[in-house]
C-alpha cells in the first residue's frame, strides 16, 4: 500500500519592510524606481530629488535588500519641509509605503517646529496626504502669455533694472524674505542654485539698494518666470 499523498499548499510569505536613511550607493536603485514606477511625486524645485541625498530626512523602504520606496522632505528654508520626493514600487501597497515612510520622516522632524507642505501635481497623492493630516491651504494658478500678441507698454518703474550678479544674492535673499511668508521663502542656497540655472535674472535697484528681482528659466516651449 502506498501512503496517502498530501496536497501541496500554495501561499505567499510577504518579506518584511525596513526603513533606513538613504546612502550614496542607493542612487542606481532610486533612479530605477523613478523610471519604472507609475507613481512618483517630485517637488517643483531648482533641485533634482537626488540632490537632497545628503539631507535629513531622506528615507528608503527596503524589502529583501531592494529599495522599493523613497521619501524626502528636508527643511529648506529652516522651518519648512516640502515633500521633495515620494516614489513607490508598483508591486506594493502605496498607502502602506507612504504611511511607513511618512511616520518615520515626521518623527525625524518632530520637536523642531517644522511645517510640512506639498504641492499637488497629480491626484493620486491627495488621499495619502489627507490620511496623514495634511489640509488644503491654497491654489497655485498658472498664467500664460504669447509675446507676439503683446503690445509694448511704457514702463512705470522708476528704479534701474540691471542684470543680477552673484554678489547680489545675499541682498536678494533679504528681499525674498520680506516679500514672502515663511512657507514660500527661498533660502540663500536655493537662490544661488536658481541663479545658476536662470536664462534671465535681473534686479530693480534705486538709491536705497535692491528693491526687487526676477529669475526666469528657459524650456522648449518658451520661458518660465520662476521667481
Amino acid at each position: 500500500a502506498h501512503p496517502e499523498k498530501t496536497p501541496a499548499l500554495s501561499y505567499m510569505v510577504m518579506e518584511p519592510l525596513y526603513v533606513r536613511p538613504v546612502r550614496q550607493g542607493d542612487l542606481p536603485q532610486i533612479t530605477g524606481l523613478f523610471r519604472s514606477q507609475d507613481h512618483c511625486h517630485r517637488h517643483l524645485d531648482w533641485r533634482q530629488p537626488l540632490d537632497w541625498i545628503d539631507s535629513i530626512p531622506f528615507l528608503l523602504l527596503e524589502q529583501n535588500n531592494r529599495v522599493v520606496a523613497a521619501l524626502a522632505c528636508p527643511p529648506d528654508p529652516p522651518g519648512i519641509a516640502w515633500l521633495r520626493l515620494f516614489v513607490c514600487s508598483n508591486a506594493l501597497s502605496m498607502p502602506v509605503c507612504w504611511d511607513t515612510l511618512w511616520k518615520a520622516a515626521s518623527s525625524a522632524l518632530a520637536g523642531s517646529g517644522t511645517q510640512a507642505a506639498a504641492i499637488i501635481q497629480q491626484e493620486w497623492i491627495l488621499p495619502l496626504l489627507r490620511s496623514s493630516g495634511f489640509v488644503y491651504r491654497q491654489d497655485i494658478i498658472m498664467f500664460e502669455l504669447f509675446l507676439e500678441d503683446m503690445s509694448e507698454e511704457p514702463s512705470l518703474c522708476t528704479a534701474n533694472i540691471r542684470p543680477m550678479r552673484r554678489d547680489d544674492l545675499p541682498v536678494v535673499a533679504e528681499v525674498d524674505a520680506e516679500a514672502f511668508d515663511l512657507l514660500w521663502r527661498n533660502s540663500l542656497d536655493t537662490l544661488r542654485l536658481g541663479f545658476t540655472q536662470a536664462a534671465w535674472a535681473d534686479v530693480a535697484e534705486s538709491s536705497q539698494g535692491i528693491l526687487g528681482y526676477q529669475i526666469s528659466t528657459r524650456n522648449p516651449l518658451g520661458g518660465h518666470l520662476a521667481r
